[in-house]
């Protein structure tokens, strides 16, 4: 995991990866799986191919996650 951020009061942890491929989706979001609390997680890339969720992990573009309220995420 990268680090801990909050935005709007919200917290959650957050992992980076500039291109996430499947070859490197296990080793990003290995980190945020092994955390067992209830705070989101989320990887930001700017991979758009790989957008969703993966175990109730969000991936999502930097851009697009700045942009909407906290309430979607």
């Amino acid at each position: 995991m990268d680090f801990v951020a909050s935005k709007d009061g919200a917290v959650f942890y957050v992992q980076v990866c500039y291109q996430l491929t499947p070859e490197n989706l296990e080793r990003e979001i290995a980190p945020l799986r092994q955390i067992k609390d209830n705070y989101p997680k989320l990887v930001l890339t700017l991979s758009d191919l790989m957008a969703g969720d993966v175990e109730g992990i969000k991936i999502r573009n930097p851009v697009d996650f700045l942009a909407e309220p906290i309430a979607k995420f």
